[in-house]
C-alpha cells in the first residue's frame, strides 16, 4: 500500500558516468579493501572468558564524580 502501483526504476549515471580516473581509483580502493580483509583472515584470536565485574561502592562512585571538574571554554 506504501509503493506506487505502477513505480518506474531507472539507473543514471554508474561506471557509464565514470571517467578513466575514477574508474581505476574505484578498483585501487576495491582492492585495498579486499586485501585489508584477507590481513584480517590472518589476524591471530585471543579467546577469553567475560567475567562479571561487581559495582563499585556507592561511597567509591561519589569520590570519582567529585574528582570531575567542569571548566569553561577559553
Amino acid at each position: 500500500m506504501l509503493v506506487p502501483k505502477e513505480m518506474q526504476i531507472e539507473h543514471k549515471g554508474g561506471i557509464k558516468a565514470m571517467t578513466d580516473e575514477q574508474i581505476e581509483a574505484a578498483i585501487e580502493m576495491i582492492q585495498g579493501m579486499l586485501a585489508a580483509r584477507e590481513a584480517g583472515a590472518d589476524a591471530k584470536v585471543i579467546e577469553g572468558i567475560a567475567e562479571p565485574v561487581s559495582e563499585p561502592s556507592p561511597r567509591r562512585k561519589a569520590k570519582r564524580l567529585a574528582d570531575l571538574t567542569l571548566t569553561e571554554p577559553e
